[in-house]
């Protein structure tokens, strides 16, 4: 299903499933945690960093903004945001949240 379409229904429901998904499929180190209407994604081992590393690569210093690009365009024209943190050489916080009312 269109991810970006569920968010603009209000519905953050699919991109959690998807995440879960992917997730769980690369047996990555993760968590997601729900506080009302906020999704907050914590990713402790990216499974793209660390097969960067693991063929003996470095990243990037904006290897994740790939993520933010994406997170973007999900967002877009909908009433989400998605703020990613980086907090390590493979980890970060990724929060999906209304965006604030003006």
């Amino acid at each position: 299903k269109d991810l970006r379409e569920h968010l603009a229904k209000g519905d953050p429901e699919e991109l959690i499933r998807h995440w879960r998904h992917f997730f769980n499929r690369e047996k990555a180190d993760y968590q997601i945690e729900r506080d009302g209407k906020t999704v907050i994604l914590r990713v402790e081992k990216c499974p793209a960093a660390s097969h960067v590393r693991e063929l003996g690569l470095t990243t990037a210093a904006r290897f994740c903004a790939q993520t933010e690009h994406v997170n973007q365009g999900l967002c877009e024209g909908t009433d989400y945001v998605i703020e990613t943190v980086k907090t390590g050489p493979a980890s970060c916080v990724q929060t999906l949240r209304l965006k604030e009312s003006r």
